[in-house]
């Protein structure tokens, strides 16, 4: 049976629980949706926040880095933040903590200092897909783990892709899942086997199985149901220019009956911007991955971040 799953419970997500916890309410205001540029200090660091739906929480990142998780259950309503982000005089305990809810007129403060900690852990890669989603409102999900069972593992094993977008299809809406690389990366640099393709033949087990295919499209649905209630609390919160979602994601997460469906095939979006010297094409490396794996998008320097749609 699948474990995929995007839900969390309506009595956490009201404008009641934006007014009694000023830590919610911070994560909203600095909440920036698909198609909207992130916010940087005066350091150029990133300091606005990602969302994705989860299955009980919310997830708020920072260039991929993972600045708190929202619990949003019947039973539970609180942030866990990993200790790293943290001052170090924490309980001991696992890696992540249940901080203890601010004062109102601190909570501001205390979550961008969070937000400038983990700046310092922003990889390239993860700034790129960043980047992707700016220049792409329909992205409804990032760092999307599927879960595999194999008889010869010990317990399920997590794969995670780095975005999850929708593009028109037919009369209604398509699922496409993105795997994002940098053209400097050995992983998906080869004129054999890229690395890269052991992971993919991973989400490629999970994408086929009609279980996990009916998981996701439900999941996709919800998700987009949920992100626009988010997107009204975080106007309520006082984003009052809040930046819209793109069509699919409002088509989707609406009561419209809209089709959605699913590329089962995983595709991948290189960053060749800094491949000066135009090697990851040159020597074939995008040839090769696109004729093991699919549809690869070449980004080179000046080129349009804006994903492709079949």
């Amino acid at each position: 049976m699948s474990k995929f799953a995007r839900r969390l419970h309506a009595s956490r997500l009201t404008e009641g629980s934006v007014d009694s916890n000023a830590w919610f309410r911070e994560l909203l205001r600095l909440w920036r949706p698909s198609g909207a540029t992130s916010e940087k200090d005066a350091e150029g660091r990133i300091s606005s926040l990602r969302l994705a739906v989860r299955d009980g929480y919310l997830s708020f990142y920072g260039a991929g880095q993972q600045i708190a998780k929202v619990k949003c259950t019947e039973r539970s309503f609180h942030e866990e933040v990993h200790r790293k982000y943290l001052e170090p005089d924490q309980p001991k305990g696992g890696d992540y903590v249940r901080p203890a809810p601010p004062a109102d007129d601190a909570a501001a403060g205390i979550l961008a200092n969070r937000v400038a900690t983990a700046a310092a852990r922003h990889g390239r890669e993860k700034l790129f897909v960043d980047e992707v989603i700016a220049a792409n409102p329909d992205v409804f999900d990032l760092e999307v783990a599927l879960t595999l069972t194999r008889p010869e593992a010990a317990r399920p094993v997590a794969v995670r892709l780095d975005l999850a977008t929708l593009e028109p299809h037919q009369d209604g809406w398509r699922i496409v899942l993105w795997e994002a690389k940098m053209a400097n990366d050995g992983r998906a640099k080869s004129l054999t086997e890229p690395k890269t393709m052991a992971q993919h033949r991973g989400y490629s087990e999970w994408l086929q199985d009609e279980a996990n295919a009916a998981a996701l499209i439900a999941g996709t649905r919800e998700a987009c149901r949920l992100l626009v209630r988010l997107r009204e609390l975080a106007i309520y919160a006082g984003q009052i220019d809040m930046p819209p979602f793109g069509k699919g994601i409002v088509a989707t997460g609406g009561n419209s009956g809209t089709p959605l469906t699913l590329d089962p095939k995983v595709r991948y979006v290189i960053d060749a911007r800094e491949d000066t010297r135009g090697t990851f094409i040159g020597n074939g490396h995008d040839s090769k991955l696109r004729d093991l794996a699919g549809h690869v998008q070449v980004i080179g320097k000046g080129n349009p971040l804006k994903l492709d749609a079949l």
